[in-house]
């Protein structure tokens, strides 16, 4: 008799009892969320990142078409009177906050006549922050227009009568554990990204 209680025992151990199955689920779920919750951040951080060098690349793309000698600005728009423009020499980028827009443009001002190009911020990053005059003593504003005169790298930042030395932009995400990015440039034409520290 006793042998067969024993047996009947080692048959009755076979797989998960229903604690260690909710036990296994709960763990699955809790390194679930916490990659989940990972991977959300990351995508959040690579948003600033991306809209920083977006911007930043803009502000170069400018000013590569202002150190061009020929007066052939090629867009994506088929704009001919803006090549024979008076003001062909000047070529600019203007970014605005309030309607999270960057826009390249021909001429020492900005007008929606002479856009060449003009790219919309994406919905995982805004514009947070444009401001202009020094490093130290930088002023708050909605937008800013950079310009480049042809044959030159300097950038006059603001407009080209009264050029301040310094510019930066700084961007930012929905997201509160998302680090911001910041695009600086600076009157002699050299233009940086960097993260800013909240």
């Amino acid at each position: 008799m006793n042998i067969i209680l024993k047996k009947q025992e080692k048959n009755n151990f076979h797989g998960f009892t229903v604690v260690e199955f909710i036990s296994i689920i709960v763990i699955f779920g809790l390194v679930a969320s916490v990659a989940i919750f990972g991977y959300s951040q990351f995508q959040s951080n690579i948003a600033l990142r991306n809209l920083a060098y977006e911007i930043a690349l803009s502000i170069r793309q400018a000013q590569s078409y202002g150190i061009t000698s020929s007066g052939d600005i090629t867009s994506n728009i088929s704009v001919p009177e803006i090549i024979n423009n008076l003001d062909q020499e000047y070529v600019g980028v203007r970014i605005d906050s309030s309607s999270d827009r960057i826009i390249i443009f021909s001429g020492q001002l900005y007008s929606s006549a002479a856009e060449l190009e003009s790219y919309g911020v994406s919905s995982a990053a805004e514009i947070s922050e444009i401001c202009a005059g020094t490093e130290s003593a930088c002023l708050s504003r909605n937008s800013i227009d950079i310009i480049f005169r042809r044959a030159s790298t300097a950038a006059m930042i603001g407009s080209v009568s009264a050029s301040l030395p310094y510019a930066r932009i700084t961007v930012a995400g929905s997201s509160l554990d998302s680090t911001p990015h910041a695009v600086s440039v600076f009157s002699s034409g050299v233009i940086s990204v960097e993260e800013v520290n909240p």
